[in-house]
């Protein structure tokens, strides 16, 4: 009867069981034991260890951001799973923050004219935009309806003999 000697190579994710033994790193293992008839007998393993990957990713974006094909529109944090190149689970975190593009309307009535917040004063109604962006650099749009309403000076020399009734528009 004779020794034996068997090698035996393995890859696996993260972990290898083998006789009963958890491995968790890449190596040469033995095992020793017996033949069936009580003849000594060496297993050796060779074994790879891929490991499981998690990333972890930080975005900020106006509107909405696109990752792995998906968009979103709202904060918060997403996961995504694949696997690596050595076919060992793999999970992507995004933790994103949406920043809103800002939309504002104004209708304002003046007389005369009127000052809006860009500094500019308009005499003559109508509808002025501004293409602004907010303190996250997101495009906005805010949109001034205006009336402009003239005031009338009248002047009128008046003799008028026990009364006289005052129309400057007529």
């Amino acid at each position: 009867n004779y020794s034996d000697t068997a090698t035996f190579t393995a890859t696996a994710c993260d972990a290898y069981v083998w006789h009963g033994q958890t491995y968790t790193t890449s190596g040469t293992y033995e095992y020793k034991t017996k033949t069936i008839h009580g003849c000594d007998s060496l297993e050796i393993l060779n074994l790879i260890i891929n490991y499981s990957d998690t990333a972890t990713f930080t975005a900020e974006a106006c509107d909405s951001y696109e990752w792995h094909g998906e968009t979103y529109t709202t904060s918060g944090t997403y996961e995504y799973k694949t696997k690596t190149i050595h076919g060992c689970d793999s999970l992507e975190i995004l933790s994103l923050t949406i920043h809103n593009s800002v939309k504002n309307e104004t209708t304002a009535t003046a007389c005369d004219s009127y000052t809006w917040t860009d500094g500019k004063t308009y005499t003559i109604s109508g509808t002025y935009t501004q293409n602004l962006q907010t303190v996250h650099g997101c495009d906005s749009i805010v949109t001034l309806h205006l009336q402009v309403n003239p005031t009338y000076e009248t002047q009128e020399t008046v003799v008028a003999c026990d009364s006289y009734v005052f129309n400057p528009f007529g």
